[in-house]
């Protein structure tokens, strides 16, 4: 069962060993200056913090210090989800394997619950590289797998993870929003309950849905809308008209001086099914947008292509003049969008160059295979919860969650002996995006990533190299690595570069050691952000080192 406490101490040990971590064994040079490309500012910051390097195919290197604080953001999470075991896998396809080996484990129901976590680099159809670790072409993300045989467990099961999902972003200060979402793992055939947590981004390739008054979030892709309708309207006689030169909607409007609403838009998709090839004959409103992944929901499919000439003409359709009606339907799957059937009297193709029929209507002219909602929102559309506006916002996603009911891909033997299909929840983190989100929080100094995640607790400073200062700080770091994530600045430079360099790399606390302190027997201690410092003895340093620990 998911833990819904978090733990207070805020600092995890990665990979903790003895060794020196001296600032010239730190991958990772910071510039002088902020690169002058047009990247959003937060990513300039990191790569000028040396976090990261751009090559020359714009692939993206992450530095030591990149890597720890990303080990530390993984840790921060995992630590509320102790009950799933790790996997790891290497392959490109790393989701896919994991339920292929799942599969192969899981025999019996005896063996039920499952629960599984694993960490997966996921390759990107669109990525922007202005947007850095926003839209990278590949993502780092952090999965958890939970299989039952009870959809009752699995629903208490997603429950309690949103609810500790969304716990975590409160803890890492990212304001995010649940909406309805689509299944994102594309190798799954059974679509169920998806969730998706998405900070509002202006800039964010994504666009959902809202509904200010009763809070209603959606992927744009799968929201719902009120749809107005004329079904009052006298059926009236279908006539064929001819309508030369009119192969668009609005040309078509335009000619014959009717709204683009009167008239029935027809997109054929070529989709496969079961490894076979289909052809769908989609018709909506005119005014209307097809949802391309409402439509693969409805067809229980991954791949959605329109249809070529060539594969209209074969089912005796005629390109820019085609409706359902006249078409071969023992060769195509017809699909209406349920408006369809409450629009009356429509234009459509009459499968005739240069000619159009007016006053169609579905029920009396044709039918279709499939009635559904597969209309694509739009700005200022009517809520159908409140009937208030709705509203298209633009958004960056940056966790999803997907439940699937009684899906094949895992199957086991019930107490009878008799196969049975799971149910299956998967979530996933996306790290890349969270730590980029992350890295949103800047001053003119540098990035700011929270205390717990920057990649060293503290950085030990000297201000002049005498033998006294240098033996000193050497021996105070080999004292205190053990127990805290130090960086040792020793490098023969100006002290406000040191303090410069810290900031750019977001390390807050700084342990300083000069003449001054080592003539007091004294350690001074300064944290980002704030004025005053802090002098402690030096056998009281260890102490300190926590109390500020605790204060952060």
């Amino acid at each position: 069962m998911l833990k819904n406490t978090f733990y207070k101490n805020k600092y995890y040990q990665i990979n903790r060993s003895s060794i020196i971590v001296e600032i010239q064994n730190v991958i990772g040079s910071t510039l002088k200056k902020t690169p002058s490309q047009d990247y959003i500012e937060s990513f300039k910051l990191l790569i000028r913090g040396g976090f990261i390097k751009v090559s020359e195919n714009n692939s993206l290197v992450l530095s030591t210090t990149a890597i720890k604080s990303m080990e530390k953001l993984i840790a921060k999470i995992s630590r509320n989800f102790e009950n799933y075991q790790p996997m790891k896998i290497y392959s490109s396809n790393q989701i896919e394997i994991a339920f292929e080996y799942l599969n192969s484990e899981i025999q019996s129901y005896r063996q039920l619950p499952s629960k599984s976590r694993l960490i997966n680099f996921r390759t990107n159809k669109e990525y922007y590289l202005k947007q850095g670790l926003l839209y990278p072409m590949i993502s780092e993300t952090l999965n958890f797998i939970t299989i039952t045989n009870s959809n009752n467990i699995i629903k208490d099961e997603n429950e309690k993870l949103l609810y500790t999902v969304e716990e975590i972003f409160r803890l890492l200060n990212i304001k995010v929003n649940q909406f309805y979402s689509f299944n994102p793992f594309n190798q799954f055939e059974y679509y169920s309950e998806n969730k998706e947590l998405a900070l509002l981004y202006k800039e964010g390739k994504e666009q959902y849905v809202i509904c200010k008054k009763c809070d209603y979030y959606s992927r744009i892709e799968v929201a719902t809308f009120f749809k107005r309708t004329n079904k009052e309207d006298e059926l009236e006689m279908m006539i064929e008209i001819k309508t030369p030169g009119t192969n668009t909607i609005a040309s078509l409007a335009k000619f014959l001086d009717v709204e683009e609403s009167k008239c029935a838009k027809v997109v054929f998709y070529c989709y496969k099914l079961k490894s076979n090839s289909n052809i769908a004959v989609v018709i909506i409103r005119g005014d209307m947008e097809v949802s391309e992944n409402k439509l693969k929901i409805i067809l229980q499919t991954d791949e959605l292509q329109f249809a070529t000439n060539d594969e209209l003409i074969s089912i005796s359709a005629v390109p820019g003049y085609a409706s359902a009606i006249g078409v071969n339907r023992e060769k195509c799957t017809v699909i209406v969008d349920d408006l369809i059937p409450e629009s009356r009297n429509m234009v459509a193709g009459a499968n005739k160059l240069d000619y159009h029929l007016s006053n169609t209507n579905y029920g009396r002219d044709y039918e279709a295979d499939i009635v559904a909602d597969i209309t694509l929102v739009q700005d200022n559309s009517t809520c159908t919860e409140c009937n208030s506006k709705l509203t298209i916002t633009n958004g960056l996603p940056l966790f999803t969650s997907s439940l699937i009911n009684r899906s094949e891909i895992i199957n086991f033997l019930d107490n009878k002996g008799k196969p049975q299909n799971a149910d299956i929840l998967i979530s996933s983190f996306d790290i890349t995006r969270i730590f980029g989100t992350l890295a949103r929080v800047t001053d003119k100094f540098g990035v700011k990533l929270p205390h717990d995640l920057s990649p060293f607790q503290f950085v030990l400073m000297t201000i002049g190299n005498s033998d006294e200062i240098i033996e000193l700080a050497n021996n105070i770091y080999k004292d205190l690595n053990e127990k805290f994530d130090i960086l040792f600045d020793n490098r023969e430079v100006k002290f406000g570069v040191k303090l410069a360099d810290a900031d750019l790399r977001s390390i807050h606390n700084r342990i300083i050691i000069s003449k001054k302190t080592l003539e007091n027997n004294q350690v001074e201690f300064l944290v980002r952000g704030f004025k005053d410092r802090i002098y402690c003895q030096i056998e009281d340093i260890e102490s300190e080192l926590e109390n500020i620990l605790n204060k952060s």
